[in-house]
C-alpha cells in the first residue's frame, strides 16, 4: 500500500530537523501530491524547487503531467508537454505515454495515433505501453477495425503484444458479440505464451454470461482456476448476473452464498444483481432480507438496489410496501432517480391512485428530475385506460414541448384510448402519424387495432392489418389471431375462420384453447355440429 500522506509528513519532519531537500526529494513529494489528486500542490513544490536553485528534470515534469491526467486535466497536460519541448527538454518514452494515455482518455484517439510517428522522428520509439493506450482508446470508442489495423501493424514492427493489449481487443470483440473472434484472440494469446490474467478471464466470463452462453462461461471459470488464476469478486459477479439473466436465480444465489463462504466480500454491484434477480421471480421477501443483510455487513445499498426492490414490489402489487420503502430512503437522504419514480408512478397508476401518481410526478419536477418517455407513457396509458382521453392528449402535448418524442408504447396507448371511446378513425390517424414519424408499430400496436376493428365488425380492415403485419416482418400471436377467428365466424362464417385457423397451424403460433373455443362456437351456431366435434377432438 502506498502511504503518500505519510511521506508528506516525513518531509515536514525533515524541515523541522533542518535536513535540506534535493531534487529527488521534490520529485517524490510532487508524485505524492499528484497521487492524492492535488497536482496544484505539486506545482507549488515546483515553484519552491526553482526558488531553491534546483533545475527540474524530465522526471519532475513527467510526474506533473501524470498528475494532471489523473485529475482529468488533459488539456493542461498537453499544454505542459508543448511548453517543456519549447524550453529544450527532451521528452522520454514515459512522457509520450502519459500524453497518449491522456488523449485517449478524452476520446481524442486520432490525435493519439499520430504521436508514435512523431516519437520515431524524434528518436524515441513507441513501446507496447504506448500502443496499449491507443488500442484501448480505439476499442472503448468502438473503432474496432482501426484497433485491429493498428494491432497488425504493431506485430509487423516486431513489437510483442502483451496481456493488456489482448485483453482490450478481446473486450472489444466481445462487446460487439463476436464470440468466435474473441476465442480466436484468446487462443492466439495462449499460442504466443502470453498468459491471460484475471482481467482477460473476467472479460470473457462477463460477455459469455451476458450473451446467455452460461455453460461456456462456467467452463471458462473452470479453466481460469485450473491455470492457478484466482477469480475476483468481479468475475463471480458476472457469472451471477448471467445466471439471473438466464432465469437461474437459484444457481445465482447458490454461487453468491458459496463465494461468501470462501471469504469474498461481495460489493454493491454483486448484491444488486442478486436483489434484481429475486425481484424478477417475485421473491420479494428474500430480496428485502438480502437488502437488510447488505446493511448489516456494511455494504450500503444504493439507488440501484432500492429501485430494483421498489419496482419488484410494485410489479407484484405491493404498492403500499413500495411507497413505505420509498419514504424511508427519502428520509435517509438517498438521491432517487427517474427509474425509482417511474416504478412507483406505474404502481400507483395501476392501482388507480391517480392523485398520488400526479403528486409524485410534480415532486419529480420540483427535484429537477426530468421525466422521460417512460414516465409520460405510463401517465398517458393510465389516462387512456381511465377514460380521460383529453388529459392524455394534453400530456402528449407537454411531452413534446419538453422535447421528448413519443415512442411505440405512447402511440399504442393513445390508439387504445381512442378505440376504447369508439373513435376508431382518430385511432387510425394516430397509427398513420406514428408511421409518418418513423416510429414503427409493433405486434401490440397492430393487436390493439385488429381487436377493436373486429369488435366493430369491420373485419375487412382487420384482415388488411394482418396482411400488413406479415409485410412488415412481424409475427402475429394469439392476441392477433383469436379476435380475427371470432370476428370471421360472426361476419363471414366459420369456414373463412377455418382458413385462418389452418394458417395458424403452419405458423409459429399454434391455436390455443381460446382459438379452438371460438371456432367450435362458430360451427355450433351454424348447425355444423360434426365439424365442431372434429375440431374438438383435435384439441
Amino acid at each position: 500500500m502506498k502511504h503518500f500522506q505519510t511521506a508528506i509528513s516525513f518531509s515536514k519532519h525533515m524541515e523541522l530537523v533542518s535536513i535540506k531537500p534535493n531534487l529527488y526529494t521534490f520529485n517524490i513529494l510532487i508524485n505524492c501530491f499528484c497521487h492524492l489528486e492535488r497536482p496544484n500542490f505539486g506545482f507549488s513544490l515546483l515553484a519552491k524547487a526553482f526558488k531553491l536553485g534546483f533545475q527540474p528534470d524530465i522526471i519532475t515534469f513527467n510526474t506533473l503531467m501524470n498528475g494532471l491526467c489523473m485529475d482529468s486535466k488533459v488539456d493542461d497536460t498537453i499544454h505542459l508537454f508543448d511548453r517543456i519541448v519549447v524550453l529544450g527538454y527532451q521528452p522520454d518514452i514515459y512522457t509520450y505515454n502519459v500524453v497518449v494515455n491522456g488523449m485517449c482518455k478524452i476520446g481524442d484517439t486520432y490525435a493519439a495515433i499520430s504521436l508514435p510517428e512523431r516519437m520515431i522522428e524524434r528518436g524515441c520509439g513507441p513501446d507496447v505501453v504506448t500502443y496499449n493506450a491507443i488500442i484501448d482508446g480505439l476499442c472503448k470508442h468502438n473503432l474496432v477495425s482501426e484497433a485491429f489495423d493498428l494491432f497488425i501493424s504493431i506485430k509487423n514492427q516486431a513489437i510483442l503484444p502483451d496481456v493488456i493489449m489482448y485483453s482490450s481487443l478481446i473486450h472489444c470483440v466481445c462487446h460487439n458479440s463476436k464470440w468466435k473472434e474473441s476465442m480466436i484472440m484468446f487462443n492466439e494469446m495462449l499460442n504466443m505464451n502470453i498468459a491471460p490474467d484475471v482481467v482477460t478471464f473476467s472479460i470473457l466470463i462477463d460477455q459469455l454470461s451476458k450473451g446467455g452462453i452460461i455453460v461456456k462461461a462456467q467452463c471458462t471459470l473452470s479453466m481460469m482456476i485450473q491455470k492457478g488464476i484466482e477469480p475476483d469478486v468481479v468475475t463471480y459477479s458476472s457469472l451471477i448476473d448471467g445466471y439471473c439473466m438466464d432465469g437461474k436465480v437459484d444457481d445465482a444465489i447458490h454461487l453468491f452464498d458459496r463465494i461468501v463462504v470462501l471469504g469474498y466480500q461481495p460489493d454493491v454491484y454483486t448484491y444488486n444483481v442478486v436483489v434484481n434477480g429475486l425481484c424478477k421471480i417475485g421473491d420479494m421477501y428474500a430480496a428485502i432480507s438480502l437488502l437488510e443483510r447488505m446493511i448489516e455487513r456494511g455494504c450500503g445499498p444504493d439507488v440501484v438496489t432500492y429501485s430494483a426492490v421498489i419496482d419488484g414490489l410494485c410489479k407484484h402489487n405491493l404498492v403500499s410496501e413500495a411507497f413505505d420503502l420509498f419514504m424511508r430512503i427519502k428520509n435517509q437522504g438517498i438521491l432517487l432517480n427517474i427509474i425509482t419514480y417511474n416504478s412507483l408512478i406505474h404502481g400507483l397508476c395501476h392501482n388507480s391512485n391517480w392523485k398520488e401518481s400526479m403528486i409524485l410526478f410534480n415532486e419529480m419536477l420540483n427535484r429537477n428530475i426530468a421525466p422521460d418517455v417512460v414516465t409520460f407513457s405510463i401517465l398517458i396509458d393510465q389516462l387512456c385506460k381511465g377514460g380521460t382521453i383529453v388529459k392524455a392528449q394534453c400530456t402528449v402535448g407537454m411531452m413534446i414541448q419538453r422535447g421528448i418524442e413519443p415512442n411505440v408504447v405512447t402511440y399504442s396507448s393513445l390508439i387504445d384510448g381512442y378505440s376504447l371511446h369508439g373513435q376508431l378513425d382518430r385511432a387510425n390517424k394516430v397509427f398513420h402519424l406514428m408511421k409518418k414519424k418513423n416510429c414503427k408499430p409493433d405486434v401490440h400496436t397492430y393487436n390493439i387495432l385488429i381487436n377493436w376493428y373486429c369488435k366493430s365488425k369491420r373485419i375487412d380492415v382487420a384482415v388488411e392489418l394482418l396482411e400488413e403485419m406479415f409485410d412488415e416482418g412481424l409475427i402475429p400471436d394469439h392476441y392477433t389471431y383469436n379476435p380475427l377467428i371470432h370476428g370471421l365466424c360472426l361476419a363471414s362464417g366459420p369456414y373463412e375462420a377455418l382458413k385462418l385457423f389452418k394458417n395458424m397451424h403452419a405458423s409459429a403460433c399454434p391455436p390455443n384453447v381460446v382459438t379452438y373455443s371460438a371456432l367450435i362456437d362458430g360451427f355450433c351456431k351454424c348447425g355444423e355440429l360434426n365439424v365442431a366435434l372434429e375440431i374438438f377432438h383435435e384439441m
